[in-house]
């Protein structure tokens, strides 16, 4: 779902009128209003869910961030998927969304680090099981990108906004021979 579908499941009509003559941007205005129907939608979710997600915040998701950076991805590309240190298996998903194969392909109750990737500007950081992770991709509209890495950042499944499912495990996939992104 993008952003206007959003806009228009929340019943949002959005009027831009000429807020330059105040220095206002209309574009930033709807952007921060988005920020916010995406924040909430998450909150929603865990919230009717039951969820027990544990957030990460602060401190301890920028070390969580760097370390996902350091161990898998080259640079700071605009999409991480764009920019693996490892070759990634892709797993076929039969043409349909990663999302229906995820319980068949990995223990419900592994523990992962969940990195929804938000507009290629940040991440909301979860720690879960995915049996929950699984019930929170189901209900949580608007998830374009996200990422799931083990405990022990050996693994990651990146599931891309083109509904691939990637797998990279460091013990075992090749490193990029020209160490540039792909």
């Amino acid at each position: 779902m993008d952003k206007n579908q959003i806009l228009e499941k929340v019943g949002w009509r959005i009027k831009v009128e000429s807020y330059l003559q105040y220095g206002i941007s209309p574009h930033g205005i709807i952007l921060s209003m988005i920020d916010d129907l995406f924040f909430k939608e998450i909150e929603r979710t865990i919230e009717d869910n039951h969820l027990p997600f544990q957030k990460i915040e602060d401190a301890d998701k920028e070390i969580l961030v760097q370390r996902l950076y350091d161990t898998f991805v080259i640079g700071n590309p605009y999409a991480l998927w764009l920019s693996f240190k490892y070759v990634p298996y892709s797993i076929d998903c039969n043409m349909e969304d990663p999302y229906f194969h995820l319980l068949d392909l990995i223990d419900r109750n592994t523990v992962f680090y969940f990195f929804i990737d938000y507009e290629h500007i940040g991440f909301v950081v979860y720690k879960a099981k995915l049996s929950d992770i699984h019930i929170f991709i189901g209900d949580c509209e608007g998830l374009d990108e996200y990422y799931l890495v083990t405990e022990d950042f050996m693994e990651l499944y990146s599931i891309t906004d083109h509904d691939d499912l990637l797998y990279i495990d460091v013990r075992k996939n090749e490193m990029r021979i020209d160490n540039k992104p792909g």
